[in-house]
């Protein structure tokens, strides 16, 4: 009898401590993986986002955000794309997201980081307004933790405007 008890207790233990993460699923040649950061004074419902493709366009919509601040890893096709619109609720309307600041490239075979989407909804005239910040050391930290296989496995890249040279810095220091 002890030796089942203390075989149950290990057997637990071991499940309790062991290590669980997202399943992010494969790439193909032409895609990359994109992390979706955000930040709002309320969780997003829904969030757009188009190619800047003029001949064709594709849409991704994205679901099921739980927080006011979060990440989310998708899977898009190489190309250049941006923040289309975003809901705050169920049954309330969409609000244009039209920035420069908000298009960005995804480039195949990469992690690819476009800064952090944030945006705060305002009670008095019912609008949203949306900027982009570079938090790619908080995003890197974030995805260490919480995807440590694919980091291990992909290199993290700044895929917004502009140039952002820091985690290049970051590794070879």
């Amino acid at each position: 009898m002890r030796v089942f008890l203390i075989f149950s207790i290990f057997i637990v233990s071991f499940f309790s401590q062991s290590e669980t993460y997202e399943k992010l699923p494969k790439l193909k040649n032409n895609q990359g993986y994109f992390v979706v950061s955000y930040s709002g004074n309320y969780p997003p419902y829904h969030l757009s986002i188009v190619s800047n493709d003029t001949i064709f366009k594709s849409q991704e919509d994205l679901s099921d955000f739980k927080l006011k601040k979060g990440y989310r890893v998708i899977v898009l096709d190489e190309g250049e794309y941006m923040y289309s619109r975003l809901k705050l609720a169920k049954h309330a309307g969409y609000y244009k997201l039209a920035s420069r600041e908000l298009l960005f490239t995804v480039t195949a075979g990469k992690v690819n980081y476009a800064g952090d989407l944030q945006f705060e909804y305002h009670h008095y005239n019912e609008s949203v307004s949306s900027k982009v910040v570079n938090h790619i050391s908080k995003t890197y930290l974030w995805l260490q933790e919480n995807h440590p296989k694919l980091m291990d496995k992909r290199k993290i890249i700044y895929s917004g405007l502009g140039v952002d040279n820091f985690m290049n810095f970051y590794f070879n220091q």
